[in-house]
């Protein structure tokens, strides 16, 4: 997938350069310098605290006592009660990668933030912008990106004088990423988007430009088979017309985009993970005061990273049956049953059987259908 950096995102393929500049993680680099062209000739060339397991075993029904002796039926019945009460052995909990993260904190001239351990950073930037990517190496589909601001072509033949091919005639966000994924996803479908709340705060920002588009999508995407859902959003101003021998050179401004993806109905177990990579997100002081000096301000850069609020309202309105039956289908064709811990609120995927094994106790209970659109905190192993 096209990285935000060239307006192209990478799930799959990343820059094996080590950041020579950057400590913390692997990282690679092809930043650009405060000479790089301007963005105006060249535009875009691209899961929550949880509750800690219940170590403490689940208890057996307590035995009747009485100072009369046993009758044989008394026995008998004693015996079977005993023969039928709950295991106090734990079940054998395996947590998922998002719940059992390790950070490290990363740092470059550019930015610092914290990120998983042993995740990849890529970064690309100037006084114009700057990129990032943090990906898991590991896993297909799993990543987050961010890029502050970008300016891209309205005319195609604006772009093409420039040898660029990035360009959006209506300046909306669906169009942007759309046009991102075209030539590198077998599919790009969004499902839903969203206006954020604090669009008002955003145009009050900058009064005297108009907002042409501000939305957060829900996507689901595949590439090369392998199918992957995540959010983008980002925020496009109106760029006025600037025309010259009949051609457009006026550009729109896109700032804060961003997006993060993972593979197919893992999405809602990550957000956690990626909200607090974006929200630890800062600029270095050293690339603070040499963009003031670029751009003869006081004022500092803003890369939008830090309120996820709207990004998960995104989420949250999507069409939840479409996840609730691709997740049931998933347990019945991998032969797991989605149970949740009445003790500490979290929700497994168990074994097939695993609560008939539990017997008759009330830790463990089958979850509801909206609940397998909630995510889960890892699996219930069979015994061996």
């Amino acid at each position: 997938m096209k990285k935000l950096s060239s307006v192209i995102i990478s799930a799959a393929m990343l820059s094996a350069m080590l950041l020579s500049g950057c400590s913390g993680g692997n990282g690679g680099n092809t930043s650009g310098s405060s000479d790089s062209v301007p963005e105006g000739s060249e535009p875009v060339s691209e899961a929550a605290s949880q509750a800690p397991s219940d170590s403490s075993a689940v208890a057996s029904p307590e035995s009747s006592a009485g100072t009369e002796a046993s009758t044989p039926a008394e026995s008998q019945v004693s015996a079977q009660a005993s023969s039928d009460a709950v295991p106090t052995a734990e079940p054998n909990v395996r947590l998922a990668q998002w719940s059992d993260i390790e950070w490290e904190p990363y740092s470059c001239p550019y930015f610092t933030m914290t990120i998983p351990k042993g995740w990849q950073v890529t970064y690309d930037g100037n006084m114009d912008y700057i990129y990032f990517e943090v990906v898991d190496p590991s896993q297909k589909l799993l990543g987050v990106a961010g890029r502050d601001r970008a300016n891209i072509f309205k005319d195609p033949n604006a772009a093409q004088t420039q040898g660029v091919s990035m360009y959006l005639t209506e300046g909306t966000v669906q169009e942007y990423f759309e046009t991102i994924y075209r030539d590198t996803t077998d599919y790009f479908k969004v499902m839903n988007s969203i206006v954020p709340d604090d669009i008002a705060t955003w145009q009050a920002v900058r009064p005297s430009e108009t907002i042409n588009d501000y939305k957060v999508l829900y996507a689901q995407f595949a590439e090369n088979g392998a199918e992957g859902e995540g959010l983008y959003s980002a925020l496009i101003y109106y760029g006025r017309d600037v025309v010259q021998s009949g051609i457009n050179f006026g550009m729109w401004e896109a700032d804060m985009m961003s997006a993060q993806w993972a593979p197919m109905g893992q999405l809602t177990n990550w957000l956690p993970v990626f909200q607090k990579i974006r929200s630890s997100f800062q600029y270095s002081q050293e690339y603070i005061l040499a963009w003031q000096q670029a751009n003869s301000t006081s004022s500092t850069p803003s890369s939008g990273t830090e309120d996820s609020s709207s990004i998960l309202q995104a989420f949250e309105e999507r069409d939840r049956q479409d996840t609730i039956m691709h997740e049931k289908e998933s347990d019945m064709l991998e032969e797991y049953e989605r149970v949740y811990d009445n003790q500490t609120g979290e929700i497994y995927r168990a074994y097939s059987g695993f609560l008939d094994d539990m017997g008759d106790q009330s830790r463990y209970t089958q979850i509801t259908d909206s609940q397998y659109a909630d995510g889960y905190k890892g699996w219930i192993d069979k015994p061996e």
